[in-house]
């Protein structure tokens, strides 16, 4: 498990969601930080009719705005 918090997207939680399995991020993460806009394309989904999973009451998912929106590869 990392030491520290793991970002993801939208594709993860949508799809592990759909298959009854979003608890693997959790246990191969422990926390996950999720940006708002992850949150808005899950609305957008959800509004479209696409079952999406509500990630907010899950302990272990932090909502957090990025501190930029350039993405830079960990070494």
């Amino acid at each position: 498990m990392p030491d520290r918090p793991t970002v993801s997207n939208t594709l993860p939680l949508l799809y592990l969601g759909m298959v009854g399995q979003l608890n693997l991020l959790a246990q191969l993460y422990g926390k996950l930080w999720v940006p708002p806009g992850v949150l808005a394309e899950l609305g957008a989904g959800a509004e479209q009719g696409v079952e999406v999973p509500d990630v907010l009451p899950l302990p272990w998912i932090t909502v957090k705005p990025l501190a930029s929106d350039t993405y830079t590869p960990c070494d």
